[in-house]
């Protein structure tokens, strides 16, 4: 699920993203406003982290088939 960052003074469309955690410093290209945003927390549980060694990995269960 992407969300929509739009320029706070031109509500111009800046970014679409899902910022998971951590904070993004945007320039409006328009009128050269630096916009900040921030993850707005929980959204973490909607995300796989398929990065090796991440702690948030989440792995898919392990089926056994039956012979």
């Amino acid at each position: 699920m992407l969300q929509e960052f739009r320029c706070k003074m031109d509500s111009k469309l800046l970014l679409k993203a899902a910022l998971v955690n951590g904070d993004i410093e945007i320039k409006c290209r328009a009128c050269g406003t630096i916009n900040q945003f921030s993850a707005d927390g929980g959204v973490e549980s909607e995300h796989l982290c398929y990065k090796d060694g991440c702690p948030n990995r989440v792995h898919p269960p392990v089926t056994q088939a039956v012979i």
